[in-house]
């Protein structure tokens, strides 16, 4: 516990886990075990030459943390589930915030709220992209969109304000939409319709 290499012993374990995941639709505790590994590097020894390199490593693995919460959002998304997405989306508001991944899901959330006719939460999803994200494109797009007369781009965090809007949205009956039964047997109420 005292030895002067530990830092460099621990980005390797760290190391070891992120190479066990290659893409963001696959299991997420590599990625976490990496995490955990590369923020103890930063805690405990901020200022070995492994932390410099354990920072960058932490942003990686958020990054990929978020990549797969984003999949599965915009997955719900277009599957019509709106409630499951917006479950999502709250997770990576109050998770990764920062992350690109999570400008993709706001964008896409954005889109989604426009084309249902849910104006607060358009405005409110692109006005945490361009306060979060001002300096990428999605931001620059949103402020954009927003236009100059939009409050929430001056003093007024609208991460908040779309979280609660989102648990409020989420209430209604409209948020899920339900598959259709599909099954071999359409005899027992499968996708073949009922006998009676």
């Amino acid at each position: 516990p005292t030895s002067a290499n530990l830092a460099q012993v621990e980005y390797h374990l760290g190391m070891s886990y992120l190479r066990q995941s290659s893409t963001s639709d696959r299991d997420r505790q590599s990625y976490t075990n990496a995490l955990t590994y590369f923020r103890n590097i930063v805690d405990r020894f901020p200022e070995s030459a492994w932390a410099a390199k354990a920072r960058l490593r932490v942003r990686e693995c958020r990054e990929a943390l978020a990549a797969h919460e984003t999949a599965v959002a915009t997955y719900y998304l277009r599957h019509g589930n709106l409630k499951a997405a917006e479950a999502r989306l709250s997770g990576l508001l109050a998770d990764y915030p920062e992350t690109d991944a999570t400008a993709q899901a706001l964008s896409a959330f954005a889109k989604a709220y426009a084309d249902r006719n849910e104006p607060e939460g358009a405005t409110l999803a692109l006005a945490t992209l361009a306060r979060y994200h001002p300096d990428g494109p999605l931001g620059t797009d949103a402020r954009h969109r927003l236009g100059p007369a939009t409050p929430y781009l001056d003093g007024v965090d609208p991460l908040p304000l779309l979280v609660g809007r989102i648990e409020e949205m989420r209430l209604q009956a409209d948020r899920q939409q339900v598959p259709r039964t599909v099954s071999a047997y359409p005899e027992i109420g499968g996708s073949g319709g009922s006998p009676y």
